[in-house]
């Protein structure tokens, strides 16, 4: 256990009325007392009170008109003692403060610091330490819900209990291996397989919550791509709800990626307005199509937007090769034909482009329908999706008039909610979760086949106790040095 003093600045930089310095340690009574002038010392002030008070720097000047909240160990959030300064604002008096602080014998915290040593002093498991980041970094309701669940001790709970089944199965496997004249009857396989079903479950039930959880902590990024002059921005300004981006009828207006932050059904989602997919005639038009390129790479799921009025356009510069009559006088299969062979002509740049992309989770726009029928787009797209692609679906919209949106928001949560997304680059608790579960998950199904197959009772001991260890993980029961660094690392320096 650390015995210094730590302080830190624990509101957020910027202007405001009122800023907050923390410090923790077994002399943080002793130096605010120090700095501290009021009507009664803060070491004679009971736990849990507030003192009003002036602070001064070690040469006795004063700094700044302040409040004293003054917490005794072991009631605090760290276990030891804290007071916490409220000072004046702003982005230099709590900087005052803390400097008068350091010279009068703290230490400046590390990030995530005071967390840590609530963990160190089991205040919290290691499961709700890593919520407090969480519930900081949330960005929708739904997100910081969840964390305060786990900051609850909601997650501690229903793994404490998974691990007390798998110990009490590992107990009856271990005494059949330690003491075999003493319990000769064999292991009761049904029984304990019966168990392993019960963990099994559990966890499962408790992996798909974390995949949730890891979605709505990172979020989703869904750049709108497409050829240009598909209706992307006007798209993009009706779902964002508001006239973010201009929108003109001119190819190639939008020259630069365009980002705005909303939130669907309590999942947090980057919407990205990009440039046409062509070849650029000018540099600048050229970068764009580059920047579109990489938003693609880091896309969770790409909107991808075609113009129904295009297969008008095409028939209407096409040269009739035969009389209306003519036309009508071939069979209805010719015809269907003809259309379908038509369509996909006039599409063929999307289709080309849908190629590119289709490694991607993919939603299909046809926009427009307000001036043209989709009929030949979608006969174009189904055709490719049939043939080649696993494009996933298609939604039929006007972004002009808002049709089909309610319906394209539907598919977006119903995709996001199921999809398996990959957020290696993103760090959250629940990620780190993940990991552990599905290693237990899998040391428990080993065990069980074991346990059918009536294998080996060292390997199906060696197989629970893994588990174990995997799910003490979470709550930090057995962690070494190296994994708690990794994790406070990501907290801000003053939690």
């Amino acid at each position: 256990m650390p015995a210094d003093t730590i302080a830190a600045i624990s509101t957020a930089q910027g202007h405001g009325a009122v800023a907050v310095v923390r410090l923790s340690g077994p002399d943080a009574v002793q130096i605010a007392d120090r700095l501290f002038v009021g009507k009664e010392a803060l070491a004679r002030t009971r736990s849990h009170s507030i003192r009003h008070g002036r602070l001064c720097n070690l040469s006795g000047n004063v700094v700044d008109e302040v409040l004293a909240a003054v917490m005794k160990a072991p009631d605090t959030y760290t276990g030891e003692d804290v007071v916490e300064i409220s000072c004046h604002g702003g982005l230099l008096m709590s900087q005052l403060v803390l400097q008068a602080f350091l010279e009068a014998g703290c230490r400046l915290a590390e990030p995530g610091e005071f967390t840590r040593r609530a963990f160190l002093n089991e205040k919290i498991d290691l499961s709700q330490a890593e919520a407090v980041a969480d519930l900081v970094a949330a960005k929708t309701r739904t997100a910081a819900e969840h964390a305060l669940r786990q900051l609850e001790g909601g997650l501690s709970e229903r793994i404490r209990a998974i691990t007390n089944l798998l110990i009490g199965a590992l107990a009856e496997v271990e005494a059949r291996i330690d003491f075999p004249d003493d319990v000769p009857e064999e292991i009761k396989a049904h029984a304990l397989i019966r168990t392993l079903n019960d963990c099994a479950g559990l966890l499962e039930e408790i992996v798909n919550e974390r995949a949730a959880f890891v979605l709505l902590s990172a979020g989703a990024r869904i750049p709108i791509v497409g050829r240009p002059n598909v209706g992307k921005s006007s798209l993009f300004n009706a779902i964002v709800g508001r006239s973010r981006v201009i929108v003109s009828s001119l190819p190639g207006t939008t020259r630069d990626t365009i980002e705005e932050e909303i939130e669907l059904e309590g999942v947090p989602i980057t919407l990205i307005d990009t440039a046409g997919l062509r070849s650029g005639t000018e540099e600048i038009e050229g970068e764009g199509v580059l920047r579109t390129t990489e938003q693609i790479r880091l896309a969770d799921i790409v909107l991808f937007v075609i113009d129904a009025s295009s297969g008008d356009s095409h028939e209407k510069n096409l040269a009739p090769a035969q009389s209306s009559s003519e036309h009508h006088m071939r069979a209805p299969a010719q015809r269907a034909y003809e259309h379908q062979m038509g369509a996909q002509c006039a599409y063929q740049n999307d289709v080309e482009i849908l190629r590119t992309i289709h490694h991607k989770p993919l939603v299909i726009v046809i926009n427009k329908i307000d001036i043209a029928s989709p009929s030949a787009a979608r006969i174009a797209v189904e055709s490719c999706i049939s043939q080649e692609i696993d494009a996933g679906e298609i939604v039929e919209v006007s972004a002009t008039l808002g049709t089909g949106l309610s319906s394209l928001r539907d598919l977006l949560k119903a995709r996001l909610i199921s999809g398996n997304f990959d957020f290696h680059d993103f760090a959250c608790a629940s990620q780190r979760h993940l990991s552990s579960l599905r290693s237990a998950h899998e040391n428990i199904e080993n065990a069980r086949r074991l346990l059918e197959s009536r294998g080996s009772e060292d390997l199906i001991a060696v197989e629970l106790r893994e588990a174990a260890q995997d799910l003490s993980t979470i709550t930090g029961s057995r962690v070494g040095p190296e994994v708690l660094d990794s994790i406070f690392s990501r907290f801000c320096v003053g939690k």
